[in-house]
This record gives structure tokens, sequence and C-alpha cells, in this order.
């Protein structure tokens, strides 16, 4: 065999193979970089806990800076509804203590998770209210400062809802009010508050329905506080049940059936301190009108206490005259024929009182300061006109 010979020829055909190749491929100019979306699956992470996957930190972009104060954890600790039904109850309670993750590419919560593709924000509408089904001012809350969100999480609880400060949101879903923290080390540790349901139901007699503001932590001060709140509830519901027990009916009555229902608001929940009021609504067969009284709850969760209203005003000072004061110039200046003598220097008139975050809210019963048709009334005392008179440990800052 002649060696250099044969050597030649395969470098000849080695040579020839490489070309061959290079010839196949696309020029360099040609090559695209892959700019494609990861996955659907690619984009989640599961995080243990969480009844849904949260969106994965890896996705970029989105409508929300890293550092905008919606990005983070938030969790659902109070839940009201508007319907006074034992499903809608049920239904909205199964909301509570769930977490809810915001970050620049989406929302997840409650097993869904929505793409963030718009978020807008502005002062609140003038319809706000009805958009979402909620009032600041029945909460005391003041309705500059807050800001309006609307998403492109159209039909989704989160499309609108209200941004009240860098650690409060509130949205709509279903009839019901979901209030949500945030959890962040900064933020304040509020507990959740849950609905205790008592529920009565016989046909052409009576109806009751009672939700208890109960607070879920087995800590001993939450353990007192929910023991307070059941032993003001539950009267009403004993004294009820007696009563329509023994009703002796007017004669041709418009109905024969009484009902009794007792729904709450937080006016304030700051993790120290929590402050209720509660609406009970009775009715009795064959009565003009139902009635509406208000129980009112103001537990320090440091003290495991219950404040009553003396309690809370610097010792020594005229409170009552200065409370009687504010009231009647207030309830004079409304033209619904305020009775004077509803107002009276005495600690129980004043009894009823929650903090808000605008000031402190005096409630009084119909036929308590004015006529039923006039309705309940409520005066609220901002904390500027309370300096020197409210111990400053009770003046409250935004939680």
């Amino acid at each position: 065999m002649n060696t250099p010979r044969y050597g030649k020829m395969l470098f000849i055909i080695i040579m020839l193979s490489l070309i061959s190749l290079a010839c196949s491929l696309p020029a360099l100019g040609q090559i695209q970089p892959d700019n494609s979306e990861p996955t659907f699956e690619a984009a989640y992470t599961v995080v243990a806990g969480l009844p849904s996957p949260a969106a994965a930190t890896a996705v970029s972009g989105g409508a929300l800076e890293a550092n905008d104060s919606l990005v983070g954890e938030w969790q659902i600790f109070t839940v009201n509804t508007r319907f006074n039904s034992p499903s809608s109850i049920e239904e909205a309670q199964t909301w509570l203590g769930d977490v809810v993750q915001i970050n620049p590419a989406g929302i997840t919560y409650h097993g869904v998770f929505c793409l963030l593709g718009s978020l807008e924000r502005s002062n609140l509408p003038s319809d706000y209210s009805e958009r979402i089904g909620l009032n600041l001012n029945d909460f005391g809350i003041p309705e500059s400062g807050t800001q309006w969100v609307e998403t492109s999480c159209e039909g989704l609880p989160f499309a609108a809802f209200i941004q009240l400060n860098e650690n409060t949101l509130v949205l709509q879903n279903q009839g019901s009010l979901l209030w949500l923290q945030k959890l962040a080390a900064e933020s304040p540790k509020r507990p959740l508050v849950y609905s205790k349901l008592f529920l009565i139901k016989e046909d052409d007699f009576r109806s009751i329905s009672i939700q208890i503001p109960s607070l879920a932590s087995d800590s001993p001060n939450a353990q007192n506080y929910n023991t307070a709140v059941y032993e003001l509830h539950t009267p009403w519901l004993t004294q009820f049940i007696q009563d329509t027990s023994t009703w002796a009916l007017p004669p041709e009555p418009v109905t024969t059936f009484s009902d009794l229902s007792m729904d709450y608001k937080v006016h304030w929940n700051d993790g120290q301190r929590i402050s209720i009021l509660t609406s009970v609504y009775s009715y009795y067969a064959g009565a003009a009108h139902p009635n509406l009284n208000y129980l009112t709850i103001n537990y320090d969760l440091n003290l495991s206490d219950t404040l009553l209203v003396n309690e809370i005003f610097v010792s020594g000072s005229d409170y009552l005259t200065f409370l009687h004061d504010h009231c009647a110039a207030n309830l004079d200046a409304r033209g619904i024929g305020y009775w004077e003598e509803g107002l009276t220097l005495d600690p129980i008139t004043f009894h009823n009182f929650t903090f808000t975050q605008k000031g402190l809210a005096i409630h009084f019963d119909p036929y308590q300061v004015a006529p039923y048709a006039a309705g309940p009334q409520t005066v609220l005392i901002p904390y500027t006109d309370l300096n020197g008179w409210l111990k400053p440990e009770y003046i409250p800052t935004v939680p």
C-alpha cells in the first residue's frame, strides 16, 4: 500500500465532509434568539400552605414596579356580607385567612391566577360606592387619601378595588366585602375576625340570624374577647325567643312572622384594639314597624378588657358635658327635631361608641334622641376636637 497516497485521499474526504456540513447550516446572521414567553406551567411554582400556585418571581415585566406598595403577600382578615343568608355568610367565610400574592406579573388568590396586563390608579370615582358596594363613611374612613385601582382582571374581584393605605385593601366579591392586610414585618398584625353564626328557622313563626364578630385565635386575650362579645350578643337572642314564645298577636295581624337578625362592621382593628358596631334588627309579628338597636364593643387586646366610655377620657375631666354639647350642636344642625331630654349627662347615654379613622363615633338608637322617622343617629367627633379630653393612648394612628 502507498501510505502517502492513502493519507492524501483521507484528508480530501474529511475536508469535503466538513464543507458539506457547513453548507447545510444557516448563516450566522440568520440565527434568531429565542424570545418566546415561558410556558404556562413554567410561570408557576407551588408554594406550601396556599390553596393555589403562586406566580413565580422569574416572570418579569407586568403592570407594577417591583417596589410598588401593592407588591407582596396580603391576607384577608375580615369579611362582611350584605346578604344575611346562611349560604352567603358561610361562603364568604371561606375567604377568611386566604393569602393573596401580588407581583408585577399577576395576582394569585383563592385558587385563581390573573395576569396583570394593565393597572391604573386614580382618586375615588363619584360612583365608587355603587360599584363596590361600600360607603367608606359608614366605617368612619376618610375618602381622601385613598386610591381606586382598576386592573385587567375583568369579571374578577381584583378588577376594581380600593387601596386605603399601604397596609390595607378592600374589594367586593359577590356581595361580600373582603378586607386585606399586608403581611410584612413593618405592618400591623391584625387578628382575623370571623362570624360565629346562630340560625333558627321556624316556618310561619320566627327567623333568627345572628353574626357574632369573633377572633380566630387561641391566645388567652382573644378568647377573653370572644367571651365578652358572646355575652354582649346572646341576651338579645334569649330575650327574643322568650318574647316570641308568649307573643300575643293583635287582631288581624299583617303577618304572623317574627324576625331577629344581627350583623356588624369592624370600625377599628390595629392588632391592639378592636372596635365593632353591631346592628340589631328585630320585628315582632303584627307590630307597626321593625326596630333597630346598636351594640358596640371596644376591646383592648393588650389589657384583655372591655373599654367603657368613662375609661377613655382624661380622669377628672367633665367629659359628659363635652359629649353632650358636641352631640347637641351636631344633632340640632340636622333639623330632625332632636330630643334634648335624650342627651342626659349619664355615661349610659354615650355608651355606644366606636373608634374610627375619622374620630370617635357616638351611636344613638331610634327613639333615643329623635323620632323613629328620623332613624338612628351617629355623631362623629374628630380627634382634633378630642385633644385634651381623650386619653392620648386612645387617639389611634392609622393601621
